[in-house]
Order: structure tokens, then C-alpha cells, then sequence
């Protein structure tokens, strides 16, 4: 025989169990946004990061470039080797290079910071 009034604590240990399956679905939640927020400050962080570093690199370029048309002359009029010049020219095209691939690093990160932000990707 069954008697449902004195059930070993049953009702009690199972009303216990849900309410801590409860608050630890509460903070898996909320341990959740936590993350998603972190996620999108790094987003924001990389792709300002990225911004200032295409901006240094284009004002790299712009230096490199005055530097080698000046270096330019002077190899015209005689004052400098090919050695110089040559260098120059590196210096420059490496520059290039490197502008490029910060514009290109630059908008990945801005493109994944739209992601996060629900903004529809456009590759324009």
C-alpha cells in the first residue's frame, strides 16, 4: 500500500531541484548576453583599431611617396646612386602593399561589427 501524504519528500526535493534548474538557466542566460556584449565591444575595439591603422598607413604612403620623387630628382641630377633610388622605390611599393591590406582588414572588421549591429551585408 501507497499512502500519497508522506512520500519520502518527493514533492519538496523535486520543487527544490526546479527552482535551481531555474535560476541556473537564469545565469547561463545572462552569463550569455555577457558574452555576446563582450564579443561586440571586441568588434568595435578591432575595427577601430583597424580604422586608425589604415589611416597611419595611408599617411605612410603619402610620406614614402614625397620621399621617392624627391630621391627621384636627385638620381636625375646625379646626387644620389641607384642603390638609393632603388630602395626608395621598395619603400613605396611595400608601403602600397601594406595600405592594401589595411583597407582590406579595415572593412572585414567593419563588416563583421555590421553583423553584430543586425545591419544587412552589402559589398559595395
Amino acid at each position: 500500500m501507497n499512502i500519497p501524504i508522506f512520500n519520502r519528500w518527493q514533492v519538496r526535493n523535486s520543487i527544490n531541484n526546479a527552482q535551481i534548474s531555474k535560476r541556473i538557466s537564469e545565469l547561463t542566460a545572462q552569463n550569455t548576453r555577457n558574452q555576446l556584449r563582450q564579443t561586440i565591444e571586441q568588434a568595435y575595439a578591432d575595427a577601430k583599431s583597424a580604422l586608425n591603422t589604415y589611416r597611419a598607413r595611408e599617411k605612410q604612403v603619402e610620406a614614402l611617396q614625397l620621399t621617392y620623387e624627391i630621391t627621384e630628382k636627385r638620381y636625375e641630377a646625379g646626387a644620389a646612386n641607384i642603390v638609393d633610388f632603388n630602395l626608395a622605390k621598395i619603400n613605396v611599393d611595400n608601403a602600397r602593399s601594406n595600405l592594401i591590406q589595411a583597407k582590406y582588414d579595415y572593412l572585414f572588421r567593419k563588416k563583421v561589427l555590421d553583423f553584430y549591429l543586425n545591419k544587412p551585408l552589402s559589398f559595395e
